[in-house]
C-alpha cells in the first residue's frame, strides 16, 4: 500500500500514520448473564486491542478465560456490542469508532465493554471468526476483493508463494495478538505495523499503477451512556 501524498505536507502524513499504527483500544469483555452456568460469573476479561489488529485472533484467550463458566459451548463464539451482534472480522479501530458508547457530549467511552457468548450463534448477521484458520481465510479474501479493485487483478496475490503467504499472515498476528508490557505500547504497535506495511508496499509495486482505490465505508452508530 504506498500512499501517494499529493500536497498533504510529508511531516503531517507521517503523523497521520504514526497516530493510526500506534493505537490501541482497551476492551472489557463480560460472558452474557444468561449463560452463566457457575455459582459466580467470572471476572471480566480485559484486552488491550491495537486498531489495526482483529479481535477474532483474541477467540482462544477468550475460550480459555470464559470457557469453564458454560454449561453448553458452540465453538463458534461471538462478540455483542449495545445489544447487536459485532462483526469482529473488521479492524478493532473501525469497529470501536463506529460501535462504542459515548457520553453526553459525544466523547467515546473507555474501556470498550463487549459481551462474549458461546450459544445461539447468529450466522445470519456475522461470519463465524473462531479461531485464528477462519481469520486468516477472511483476511485473505478482503485483501483480494481490495487488490482486485485497485488494479483489476488478483495476480499478485494468486501468484504468492507459501512463504509469502505465512510471512503476511505472521505479520498480522504479530500486530493483532502483541502482548502488552511496560511502557513503550506505541512504539512497539508502529514497529509491528511497519513490518505489514512494509509487505503491503512490496506488493503494491508488483500490481502496477493504481486503477481505483478500495474504500469501505462504514455507518457510525451513536450509543449515548446515561
Amino acid at each position: 500500500i504506498n500512499a501517494e501524498y499529493g500536497d498533504i505536507p510529508r511531516a503531517m502524513a507521517a503523523e497521520t500514520e504514526q497516530r493510526v499504527w500506534r493505537g490501541a483500544v482497551p476492551v472489557m469483555m463480560q460472558l452474557a448473564q444468561d449463560e452463566v452456568s457457575v455459582m459466580t460469573a467470572p471476572e471480566p476479561l480485559y484486552l488491550l486491542a491495537p486498531r489495526e489488529g482483529y479481535l477474532g485472533l483474541f477467540s482462544d484467550q477468550i475460550r480459555s478465560h470464559f470457557g469453564g463458566a458454560v454449561a453448553m459451548v458452540d465453538d463458534r463464539i461471538w462478540l455483542e456490542c449495545n445489544g447487536k451482534p459485532l462483526r469482529w472480522h473488521y479492524p478493532a479501530g473501525v469497529l470501536y469508532d463506529s460501535r462504542c458508547d459515548r457520553d453526553r457530549d459525544g466523547r467515546p467511552v473507555l474501556p470498550w465493554r463487549l459481551v462474549v457468548h458461546f450459544q445461539r450463534f447468529p450466522q445470519d448477521e456475522v461470519v463465524s471468526c473462531h479461531d485464528e484458520e477462519s481469520c486468516r481465510q477472511l483476511f485473505f479474501n478482503a485483501f483480494k476483493e481490495a487488490t482486485f479493485l485497485r488494479s483489476g487483478s488478483v495476480s499478485t496475490i494468486m501468484s504468492l508463494g507459501l512463504d509469502e503467504q505465512q510471512a503476511l499472515w505472521q505479520a498480522v498476528l504479530d500486530l493483532s495478538q502483541h502482548r502488552h508490557i511496560g511502557g513503550m505500547l506505541g512504539t512497539e504497535l508502529e514497529r509491528l505495523g511497519q513490518g505489514l506495511r512494509d509487505i503491503c508496499s512490496s506488493l503494491s509495486e508488483r500490481q502496477g499503477p493504481v486503477r481505483q482505490i478500495p474504500v469501505r465505508v462504514h455507518l457510525c452508530l451513536l450509543y449515548t451512556s446515561p
